[in-house]
């Protein structure tokens, strides 16, 4: 059996030395860093030898994807593509 725990890059040293096998990190935040931080947790991974291989948190509780006051649709999709994509490439 393996075992996983959600987090972000602060607690990868402590989940690598507390014996996880991998991360799971959360859509929201990978769709709204920077691309340098972004770089960042890509090395951070690497410099663990941990992987991603799971993903939760894909709307932030302060984006409003239905309702009046709702993004656009392009907003939304620009959004998904960008959280999407980086989650593709850690793993």
């Amino acid at each position: 059996m393996r075992f996983g725990v959600c987090c972000d890059k602060e607690k990868f040293s402590t989940v690598k030395n507390a014996g996880y096998d991998y991360v799971e990190l959360c859509i929201g935040s990978l769709a709204q860093i920077t691309e340098e931080q972004f770089k960042e947790l890509k090395a951070s991974l690497n410099n663990f030898n941990l992987k991603a291989e799971a993903f939760n948190g894909f709307f932030p509780s302060n984006m409003a994807i239905v309702g009046e006051n709702r993004l656009s649709d392009s907003q939304i999709a620009e959004y998904a593509k960008k959280g999407l994509s980086r989650a593709a490439k850690i793993g």
